[in-house]
């Protein structure tokens, strides 16, 4: 199992979730879906101007959406970091 993202979490690059889903919250934050967008973040080399959450679950989705986990991977390559929240759990 892995966690899923919230919004304002970042990737191993450090892009950031900028926009979470409106229905389903986590403490009070939007869950991330696939699609939502990133930010730009500095990696080395060329920095990545924007990306998008495109790696999910087959199995959790919200409003006909998969959500987006920990390990998954944005657009750009970078993975969803594991430095995520600890109270709900998907399945692989």
């Amino acid at each position: 199992m892995a966690f899923v993202i919230l919004q304002g979490m970042m990737n191993t690059a450090g892009g950031v979730a900028s926009a979470g889903q409106g229905l389903v919250y986590v403490g009070g934050v939007p869950m991330v879906v696939n699609g939502a967008s990133v930010s730009s973040h500095p990696i080395p080399g060329p920095a990545v101007e924007s990306s998008i959450t495109t790696s999910s679950t087959s199995m959790v989705y919200i409003n006909n959406v998969a959500v987006t986990r920990v390990g998954d991977n944005d657009m750009c390559g970078h993975g969803r970091s594991s430095a995520g929240q600890s109270k709900v759990n998907v399945n692989k």
